[in-house]
Parts: C-alpha cells; sequence; structure tokens
C-alpha cells in the first residue's frame, strides 16, 4: 500500500509541474510613448514610471521601448497600423536589438506578431539569460508587406510567427535594424517559480500522508 502512495505521490508531482505552466501575452499596452519597457512585466515600472504592470518575472533590456501608433497621438516614429492590439509595439532605436529575459524561464514555443516592410529581422532564443547558453531556436524574419494605413503607417502588414524549441528558455533575442521592426502580442507560456512548485507538492505530500493515516 505505502507504495502505491509513493508511486501516487511521484505522478502528482509529474502533473503538477507540467501543469502549473501558464500563458501570457505582452501586448505592450499601458505605458506611454517611447516609453523604456524595463521592469513593467515584472510587476514594476516602465523607465517612464507607467505600472505597475503585471507581475510575470519578464524584463526587457534598456533599449526595449514601447511606440505608440501616429495616428493616435504618437510621434512620427509611430510610423505603423493594423497592429494586433492597439496602439503600442515594441521597437528600438538603438544597439540593433533588444532582449526578454525570464529568469523562471518559459517553455515550449515563443510566438508575436511582427512587421519589417524594409529590412528584415530574426529571433533567437537561448538557456540562459542575456542571450547566453545553448541556442534553442532561430527564426530569420522576412520582410513584410506594405498594405493600407489606418489611416496612414507604413509597417502596416504584422506576421504571425510561433518559434516552437525543446527544453527551458532564459531569454529571447529580437534583432533587426534599428526603428526597422515592430513587435506586438508576444506569446510566452511561463514556468511556474520554485515556491509554487514547492508549496504544491507539499499539499500533496500532506495529503498523501493523511490518506496512509485513515488506512492504518
Amino acid at each position: 500500500m505505502r507504495r502505491n502512495w509513493v508511486r501516487a505521490f511521484l505522478a502528482s508531482s509529474a502533473c503538477l509541474l507540467c501543469t502549473g505552466a501558464f500563458a501570457v501575452t505582452l501586448d505592450f499596452e499601458g505605458m506611454n510613448d517611447l516609453d523604456p519597457i524595463q521592469n513593467f512585466y515584472n510587476g514594476g515600472l516602465s523607465g517612464g514610471g507607467a505600472g505597475a504592470g503585471p507581475a510575470y518575472g519578464i524584463t526587457f533590456s534598456a533599449d526595449a521601448i514601447t511606440v505608440k501608433d501616429s495616428d493616435q497621438g504618437g510621434s512620427a516614429l509611430g510610423n505603423f497600423a493594423n497592429e494586433p492590439s492597439p496602439d503600442h509595439v515594441m521597437s528600438f532605436l538603438q544597439n540593433g536589438g533588444v532582449t526578454l529575459n525570464r529568469t523562471g524561464g518559459f517553455t515550449s514555443a515563443l510566438s508575436f506578431y511582427y512587421s519589417a516592410f524594409a529590412v528584415p529581422g530574426s529571433v533567437s532564443i537561448f538557456a540562459g539569460p542575456n542571450g547566453t547558453g545553448a541556442t534553442l531556436a532561430t527564426q530569420p524574419l522576412a520582410i513584410t508587406p506594405v498594405g493600407a494605413g489606418d489611416p496612414t503607417g507604413d509597417f502596416s502588414t504584422f506576421a504571425l510567427v510561433n518559434v516552437p524549441f525543446v527544453g527551458i528558455a532564459q531569454s529571447a533575442v529580437f534583432s533587426g535594424t534599428n526603428n526597422e521592426i515592430a513587435f506586438d502580442n508576444v506569446g510566452l507560456t511561463l514556468v511556474p517559480e520554485p515556491s509554487g512548485i514547492v508549496a504544491s507538492l507539499l499539499v500533496v505530500a500532506g495529503l498523501a500522508a493523511s490518506r496512509r493515516r485513515l488506512i492504518g
């Protein structure tokens, strides 16, 4: 009987580790125009003081900014249209790219929309933080067509990309030419924080111990 409870505990533990992951979407709303994202998705503030944002454990490198659609009151840099979640997107103005980090990790796939009507880009996913460790996946991003604005905007076609990978990643690097590519609705499946896993396993262990006492 004891062996059966050990098996049940191990099965429950594995189930918790699998099902504890949860999906989130970063739509870059709630921040200001030309606002460094920084800690907004780590339960903190953007560089411009917006927030606090959702506590996803996600941070961005210093060059990652939100840009507001110029048709909705943003600066001239907001030369885009038909973004999946109006009115902001993510872009960068220097250093040729930005990094998304999550120490707790994310798994399965990275999805997003992007627009790049003049120069292509790429996205790479890494096992370590800040673009370090093993490369889990790399996806080239082709030039996107120019379509109708809303009413204006040259970056007017946002293509959906899904990048699957095996393992647990801690960072993704979005690369391209400065001010020539925009991203929106970045989707990730987050690995649960260790403290949450431990708490869940303790509950399972407690239930198993109680059941064992009841049946002698």
